[in-house]
C-alpha cells in the first residue's frame, strides 16, 4: 500500500508533468484557472472555450503530448463554464 505521503509525492510529480487539457479530442487548453494539490488529490479548473458546445471527453496532456489521464464525461455549455476535475491518487492491493 502505498503511504499518504508516498501519494503526495506522486501528486506533486504529476502536477509538474500537466502541459494541457485536450477536449473533445480537438480542442487545446492550456491556461488553467486553478491547479494545485489539495491532500492526495491533484485538482485542475479551466474554462471551456465558446467553440466546444458539449464537453464529452478531455485529456490531461504533458509537455510532448502524451495522455497523463483522460475521462469521458458529458457536460452541456449554454454559457460560460469553468471545469473541475479532481484526481486522486489512491494505493492499490497486490
Amino acid at each position: 500500500m502505498i503511504s499518504s505521503f508516498g501519494k503526495n509525492k506522486l501528486a506533486q510529480a504529476l502536477i509538474n508533468k500537466v502541459e494541457s487539457v485536450l477536449l473533445n479530442e480537438s480542442v487545446s487548453v492550456d491556461e488553467f484557472a486553478l491547479i494545485e494539490i489539495d491532500n492526495n488529490d491533484l485538482i485542475i479548473d479551466f474554462d471551456i472555450p465558446s467553440e466546444v458546445i458539449e464537453l464529452t471527453h478531455f485529456a490531461i496532456l504533458d509537455v510532448d503530448k502524451k495522455e497523463l489521464a483522460s475521462a469521458s464525461v458529458f457536460v452541456p455549455r449554454d454559457s460560460d463554464t469553468r471545469f473541475r476535475y479532481r484526481l486522486t491518487i489512491t494505493g492499490g492491493r497486490a
